[in-house]
């Protein structure tokens, strides 16, 4: 549900009427309708769960078309902020985040149909409208900034949200300077979360995944982890002071390995899922905080890592990570350098990873004249022979950006299929290229990779997608 307009305000008033009982309906017809369970609606609408407009309509048909479309309207929720032209024209407008909150207080029983909620700041950056003046912004579309720090509903939404299993918000939140109230509604819904996105989130602390002992997925998207001295957490401003009638905030351990962070809390999550593209400095201060002995969060359960980074990731520290979970990780997909620091033996053995199935690597970051003219696949000979002996693996995805001045450039992929040719286990094979050919030729340059890829050609396994990069 991507906004709260005044119709869908209008949607819980069809659950406020009685049905009508079986005995009195008797009594009005001599001809019986007949009657469907809950479940059996439940079952019907469940067919128009991606019709927004069917299901509006539906939930004014009756009660129980009303219960089974709800659940599903309100499913998915997004709270957006408004537009700096709207807020200025009328200042008692509600924003969508105040209008769930309203409709929350007529209908309370919505908030528990609601299991995934999506916060979204205004600008993508704040500091891109920092020198646009104040009259001039109603006529650009700026939204509202800052109004999930200032947003004194948000937390009682929060707290009427009782099934809530994910959470993503994120357009650079800054964690330091959000409510005492907002942190403590945060907390407290952690423990049920399974789900917990964070896109741009600026100083994000670690300590707090602790909390999070049900969650199952994490996703990190360009976030920045903060300090972890408890000092730096008096720095708000003034209008964020909690109220003198607040209770305290939940005890923070004053640890840097992500010990308990709230009282009694004392297992932490166990992920299945683990997704960042974050920055370098950002993906060391995660991976220390993972391979700590002490830290909560553990990675021995996890069947998917995405390991990427805005610029080449360390292959030292993609190894570390793979070391926490050799017995269950089933996709693995990473942004390998171009140029390799290992001096030796190659820091990452594929072929421990007992139940890979699946392996996408990304070669597509390095832009530099070099890079473009550089063989894409030479630097993956010490990831890709280990898997020689693989009994599991059935998927390889490569992803490459490259510079093709002849196709003499292509010789390396004649080493790839020598290599992929001996896992008997593949059965798909897929080459995704963003490519600058001269002259200008796709098919040929298709015709030319499928002429170097002989085995996996001819056992009807490869498939090659290329875009044109002009």
């Amino acid at each position: 549900m991507p906004d709260l307009p005044d119709h869908q305000l209008a949607l819980s008033r069809a659950s406020g009427g009685k049905a009508e009982s079986p005995d009195k309906s008797r009594k009005s017809s001599s001809t019986t309708s007949p009657h469907l369970s809950q479940e059996l609606h439940d079952l019907i609408i469940g067919y128009l769960f991606d019709d927004d407009t069917a299901l509006q309509a539906c939930a004014l048909v009756s009660k129980a078309f009303s219960v089974s479309s709800q659940k599903h309207i309100f499913r998915m929720v997004t709270l957006r902020p408004l537009e700096v032209s709207s807020v200025n024209a009328d200042a008692s407008r509600m924003n969508p985040c105040q209008l769930f909150h309203r409709l929350l207080e007529g209908s309370p029983h919505l908030g528990a149909y609601v299991q995934d909620l999506t916060l979204e700041e205004g600008q993508d950056d704040p500091s891109s409208v920092s020198n646009i003046p104040d009259d001039m912004m109603p006529f650009m579309g700026i939204k509202e900034l800052a109004w999930v720090a200032k947003e004194k509903t948000l937390p009682l939404v929060l707290g009427a949200l009782k099934n809530l299993k994910t959470l993503s918000f994120g357009r650079f939140i800054d964690w330091h300077i959000l409510s005492v109230s907002l942190r403590r509604a945060l907390l407290t819904a952690a423990p049920s979360l399974e789900h917990l996105e964070l896109r741009k989130v600026r100083n994000w602390d670690l300590r707090l995944m602790a909390a999070f002992t049900a969650l199952k997925t994490w996703k990190l998207w360009y976030t920045s982890f903060g300090s972890m001295d408890d000092g730096a957490e008096g720095e708000h401003d003034e209008h964020m002071a909690p109220h003198p009638n607040d209770p305290p905030e939940p005890h923070v351990a004053d640890t840097s390995t992500g010990g308990p962070i709230a009282d009694g809390v004392t297992p932490g999550p166990r992920l299945q899922t683990l997704h960042f593209y974050l920055e370098p400095e950002e993906v060391t201060k995660l991976t220390d905080y993972l391979m700590d002995f002490n830290c909560p969060m553990k990675l021995t359960r996890l069947r998917e890592l995405l390991a990427n980074s805005s610029n080449e990731l360390d292959e030292f520290q993609a190894a570390q990570l793979l070391q926490l979970c050799p017995d269950t990780l089933e996709r693995f997909n990473m942004t390998p350098p171009w140029i390799s620091r290992h001096d030796g033996s190659y820091p990452i053995d594929l072929s421990r990873l007992r139940r890979l199935r699946s392996l996408t690597l990304d070669l597509s970051i390095n832009r530099t004249h070099t890079a473009r003219n550089h063989d894409p696949f030479d630097q993956l000979q010490g990831l890709l022979q280990p898997l020689q002996a693989s009994e599991t693996l059935v998927e390889v995805v490569l992803q490459t950006h490259t510079a093709v001045r002849d196709f003499s450039d292509l010789d390396g992929f004649r080493k790839v299929d020598a290599m992929l040719s001996h896992v008997q286990s593949l059965r798909n094979v897929r080459l995704a290229f963003r490519v600058m050919v001269s002259p200008f030729n796709l098919d040929a340059f298709k015709e030319a990779v499928l002429e170097r890829m002989p085995s996996l050609r001819d056992r009807g396994i490869l498939d090659i997608d290329a875009e044109a990069d002009r």
